[in-house]
């Protein structure tokens, strides 16, 4: 019976996981559309990535032919043959969010081609569409979901290329989009499409990451007994001693280390340094934080 109710709860979690990483996937694409079409597209950033290859084709088509091939169909016409080989060789289940993230960012860039802000300020439009940008991949990679694209591509080359990492053939293959563009649109529209890219990245980080930020402190005291019980007595943080040992004087020394909020640091060096004023303490942050007390893991 017990057993069967701890399969129930888990079909819950799952379920609800489900809806989480879909809704996710659904902000996260039109984020992602949005600062694409009002911010990159229409002043012709290219920002790598298989839109960064649309914006190039549109502009093309419109020099060689007079009519432009809009963002959302080269999206998904280069796409098809990506995640048709992508089903072949990583199968249905990798697949699946890929797929859905891929035809809702194509969906988005239809429904969001039309919206237009007079702003020239090509820095502006560099920082908001890198934020937007930035918003919408990280929503969709915490949702362990890719828009397809280069993701994609780099993901194929390496299945064949095991010695390439990843993050390399992304670097590269964005790398040689940009210079494309450079070439088409001019060296000064290349400049501005490096800090959006960059901004993209870093903003994709913090919602991947979360912005919820601790510290991660190290002490190392003759006095640590008496720094630890008033850690956990005062501030009600768990404590971890660690053994150590100095190598210039060769004796053995605890190591306290303890894991608390940004806020929380003033008080605890206040109470470190009443016990201990020679007290050694070494402060870093911890970007993320699992576990009682922080932030639960959310599979």
């Amino acid at each position: 019976m017990a057993e069967t109710e701890k399969q129930i709860d888990l079909s819950k979690m799952a379920r609800k996981q489900w809806i989480m990483d879909i809704g996710k996937i659904i902000l996260g694409t039109f984020l992602l559309a949005l600062g694409l079409s009002v911010f990159f597209e229409p002043y012709d950033v290219v920002t790598g990535g298989v839109t960064g290859i649309g914006i190039i084709i549109k502009e093309l088509s419109v020099r060689l032919t007079g009519h432009e091939v809009p963002l959302y169909l080269s999206n998904l016409i280069i796409n098809i043959p990506l995640l048709v080989i992508g089903l072949g060789l990583k199968g249905k289940r990798f697949m699946g969010k890929t797929l859905a993230g891929t035809l809702l960012l194509s969906v988005f860039l239809y429904l969001t081609a039309q919206i237009r802000l007079t702003n020239e300020d090509m820095i502006l439009n560099a920082l908001f569409g890198g934020i937007l940008c930035g918003a919408g991949v990280g929503l969709v990679l915490s949702a362990a979901a890719t828009t397809g694209g280069t993701d994609l591509l780099a993901t194929i080359v390496q299945h064949f290329y095991k010695r390439l990492s990843i993050a390399w053939l992304l670097f590269f293959i964005d790398a040689v989009i940009i210079v494309c563009g450079s070439f088409v649109f001019g060296l000064q529209k290349a400049m501005y499409a490096v800090i959006g890219v960059y901004l993209t990245s870093k903003i994709a980080d913090r919602v991947v990451e979360g912005f919820h930020y601790s510290k991660a402190v190290y002490i190392i005291s003759k006095d640590w007994e008496a720094i630890a019980g008033h850690i956990m007595e005062k501030m009600e943080r768990g404590v971890t001693s660690l053994q150590g040992k100095g190598m210039f004087s060769q004796q053995e020394q605890e190591v306290l280390f303890c894991v608390i909020s940004s806020k929380e640091l003033v008080k605890m060096k206040h109470i470190i340094y009443e016990i201990d004023p020679q007290a050694f303490v070494v402060v870093s942050d911890a970007r993320e934080v699992l576990g009682e007390g922080f932030l639960p893991y959310n599979k």
